[in-house]
């Protein structure tokens, strides 16, 4: 809160105490209505877990054992010759093929 307070400031506050006074204690938790956990509940997550595990081992493994260096090219490149002579644009004469342009009927 703000060190600057006003007389609602100090009413509010001392209103809260009071209200807090008069609040019964929270009752203890009872362990009885928590859901119990089993063998077959912690079961489930093993086969995710696994999985989870499978994939990391193998995006770790074909990182490791991946050729690197400037001569070898990515995997699924093929090697690229001389560079191809450009090829021309196509024409923007008519983007729209042989439309006329759209014109407002709306006049004002």
């Amino acid at each position: 809160m703000s060190k600057n307070r006003d007389h609602v400031d100090e009413l509010l506050h001392a209103a809260g105490e009071r209200w807090r006074a008069t609040q019964p204690a929270p009752p203890e938790p009872d362990p009885g209505r928590w859901p119990a956990t089993t063998a077959r509940t912690r079961a489930r997550w093993i086969p995710i877990a696994a999985a989870a595990a499978v994939a990391v081992a193998v995006s770790a493994a074909s990182v490791m054992l991946r050729p690197s260096g400037p001569d070898v090219p990515p995997a699924g490149v093929a090697e690229q010759g001389p560079p191809a002579a450009a090829t021309p644009r196509p024409s923007r004469a008519s983007p729209r093929g042989s439309r006329p342009p759209f014109r407002s009927r709306i006049s004002c």
